[in-house]
């Protein structure tokens, strides 16, 4: 039996106010044949799952692994991720963007969001701001991304202190406008684990709808 701890609502409440989400991936099974991988730089990691959780293989640098079944980072769209282990020094982990499904973007519009293990064990959003004391023995950090308008976007991670106090960090920056990609990435990547891929609004059918509407607590999900 597995417990997952998920911070989602949370990430949706701070985001854009009332929500519905659904993940589209729990990685559960084997589901490569949803993604596209594209290698940024450096040499190739691959696609991989272990333990009910995304876990690409070690070798590998920049890679993002982009969602090719219909879903894009719309206006007024959430996509958020759960990262559950950045166990290396420099290894990176979060979501990336890309306005293509095969060719990564050029250095001056590739935009990913992310966390990064750096000297000491000290895990930094983005390699600069800390994330003061987290701790992924409470729970996994939860980051999530609100396209506001063509070229702006808000960007949340809510994590775990080690005394299993919640904590966040916001901001805004801007992207390139048009369609917009989206997909798990990873610097270094080997032993880094996410989790529960989930967009937000639900596209129609959807199934495994979470709604937010007065929630301010924690979601536990529990895997069998």
């Amino acid at each position: 039996m597995k417990n997952t701890l998920s911070i989602a609502i949370l990430c949706l409440l701070a985001t854009s106010g009332t929500r519905a989400a659904v993940i589209i991936d729990d990685f559960s099974i084997d589901s490569s044949g949803k993604y596209n991988t594209v290698h940024i730089s450096g040499s190739h990691a691959a696609y991989g799952i272990a333990d009910d959780q995304f876990a690409p293989t070690w070798s590998g640098e920049h890679t993002i692994w982009l969602r090719n079944d219909g879903y894009t980072f719309d206006i007024g769209s959430s996509v958020l991720i759960n990262v559950c282990a950045v166990p290396n020094l420099w290894q990176a982990a979060g979501l990336g963007l890309n306005r293509s499904l095969t060719v990564p973007d050029a250095e001056a519009d590739a935009k990913q969001y992310f966390i990064q293990n750096q000297t000491g064990g000290v895990m930094k959003w983005q390699g600069k701001e800390e994330l003061t004391d987290l701790s992924f023995t409470k729970g996994p950090a939860t980051i999530s991304l609100t396209r506001t308008s063509g070229t702006g976007l808000d960007y949340a991670v809510h994590y775990f202190k080690t005394d299993g106090s919640a904590a966040q960090l916001t901001g805004t920056d801007t992207i390139a406008s048009g369609a917009q990609y989206f997909g798990m990435w990873a610097y270094s990547c080997g032993g880094a684990r996410w989790d529960n891929l989930a967009v937000a609004p639900v596209p129609e059918p959807a199934a495994l709808v979470v709604l937010l509407g007065g929630v301010t607590g924690l979601m536990m999900r529990r895997r069998r």
